[in-house]
């Protein structure tokens, strides 16, 4: 595992609490392409053992964007609202540089970069307060850690990350006026959700009253709303 891709994370994510995107998105694109060198000169990848890893994914809150007009104005669509959280990287362990990733491990370092950088160009185009060539860049990179969550269903399957990507992909689909999109998007959440209890370790309460609130509490409310036919 590289712990630079983490520590470059890590960092893009510090860049995005001070309200420096452009930094951010520098950051992110040096781990981009330091996974991509990986990929190309990796070994033959390890499989997935049953060990657990010693890397956990968290959540921060990227409050510095709140009070900006145009952000408050984009931040609902539909029934989806913004999850305006960055992802990073804790370790439960120590961890050796030399240490190797599984190819479980390696997916979900790829997803969560993936997400952040999706992240910022989001916040880009909610900042400009129209649909633009950031929100299809932003769509772009979390359709593609989507894809990513394929591979590292088993380790994800009750994380914050799945659900994060999952909820703002919808968002943008929702904004887009794209209703296959955010309806799939809504019922993959809700099976997300489902599995999940505020007992379980890699999501937090606050997280998880989150997505809950977008899986049940919105659908249902506008269901209620709706005027009869």
């Amino acid at each position: 595992m590289s712990l630079s891709i983490l520590q470059c994370n890590n960092m893009a994510v510090d860049a995005l609490r001070q309200g420096q995107l452009q930094k951010a998105h520098s950051i992110l694109k040096s781990a981009l392409q330091e996974l991509k060198y990986l990929q190309h000169n990796q070994a033959q990848p390890q499989e997935a053992t049953s060990a657990a890893s010693p890397l956990l994914i968290e959540s921060l809150a990227l409050n510095g964007y709140s009070n900006h007009k145009t952000m408050r104005s984009n931040t609902i669509s539909g029934v989806f609202t913004f999850f305006n959280r960055a992802l990073v990287f804790r370790l439960s362990a120590p961890l050796s540089p030399s240490s190797s990733s599984s190819c479980d491990e390696t997916a979900k370092i790829a997803l969560v970069v993936m997400y952040n950088m999706g992240l910022t160009f989001h916040i880009w185009s909610l900042l400009k307060g129209a649909c633009s060539t950031s929100q299809a860049t932003a769509l772009d990179f979390y359709r593609n850690a989507m894809n990513l969550a394929s591979m590292c269903q088993q380790s994800l399957q009750d994380s914050v990350a799945l659900m994060a990507v999952c909820n703002n992909l919808g968002h943008i689909f929702a904004a887009r006026v794209d209703h296959q999109g955010s309806s799939a998007c809504l019922s993959m959440l809700h099976r997300f959700v489902q599995r999940l209890s505020s007992s379980t370790p890699s999501i937090t309460e606050e997280d998880l009253c989150f997505f809950q609130t977008t899986a049940f509490v919105f659908p249902a409310y506008q269901e209620c709303a709706a005027p009869a036919a």
